[in-house]
């Protein structure tokens, strides 16, 4: 995706910021490294094979820095790194946030304007075991794969423990998963995401997570993360 370098230009302003006006907040540090057996986002399958990931995220106040990362076998791309730029909003009991994520798979490429990229604008909110997020890719310039038009994708979400397991359950739905089918569309499409996760030390985990089509287009996927935070 031809990106144009003000964004990233413009996140980095935000940030420092961000950063000087939170200078009193404590800065916090946390990320994790996750094995996962298929790289499945959004309720699709990427590719076949398992792949490795990682967050790193810096917090100071309302701001949240982070870096998402994941090896690909796509082709000629073996990484994924996804920065991305969250700000907590002021609403009470009630967690929200909007934020900004780049997909990238030049990363080290940055500030150069034949970069492939994609930028992404959401909104998130929380309240109890339940939560709702809306994310928006604008349309941008187009390359081979990736067609010039804007995506939506809302996703309605809720948690529980039962029996020492955490529980998720996932229902999303929107144009953007739908370009990634065998055959992209441009139709919306809808996906159920159930996932069943277990603590087994206080910084490892293991999680099992099934996705079911709820379009005739898609398929069902199941996979397997395990996973160490730090």
């Amino acid at each position: 995706m031809k990106f144009s370098t003000n964004l990233l230009s413009l996140l980095i302003v935000l940030l420092l910021v961000s950063l000087i006006n939170n200078s009193a907040a404590k800065v916090s540090f946390a990320g994790d490294v996750t094995g996962v057996s298929t790289y499945v986002w959004r309720g699709v399958k990427q590719y076949s094979g398992p792949a490795l990931q990682g967050t790193a995220a810096f917090n100071a106040g309302p701001v949240l820095f982070g870096l998402w990362t994941s090896s690909m076998s796509a082709g000629d791309i073996e990484v994924e790194t996804d920065p991305y730029l969250e700000v907590a909003l002021p609403t009470g009991s009630v967690a929200s946030s909007l934020g900004v994520t780049v997909y990238s798979y030049d990363l080290f490429e940055a500030f150069n304007a034949d970069a492939d990229y994609e930028y992404e604008i959401y909104g998130k909110a929380g309240y109890g075991p339940a939560g709702l997020a809306a994310f928006f890719v604008p349309g941008q310039s187009s390359t081979e794969n990736t067609p010039n038009e804007s995506d939506y994708w809302l996703e309605l979400s809720g948690k529980t423990t039962l029996a020492g397991a955490d529980l998720g359950l996932v229902f999303g739905y929107g144009t953007y998963s739908a370009r990634y089918l065998a055959t992209p569309k441009k139709d919306a499409v809808s996906i159920l995401v159930l996932s069943a996760g277990k603590g087994l030390t206080e910084n490892t985990s293991v999680k099992w997570n099934y996705s079911l089509a709820l379009d005739d287009d898609m398929d069902n996927c199941f996979w397997m993360t395990a996973g160490y935070g730090f």
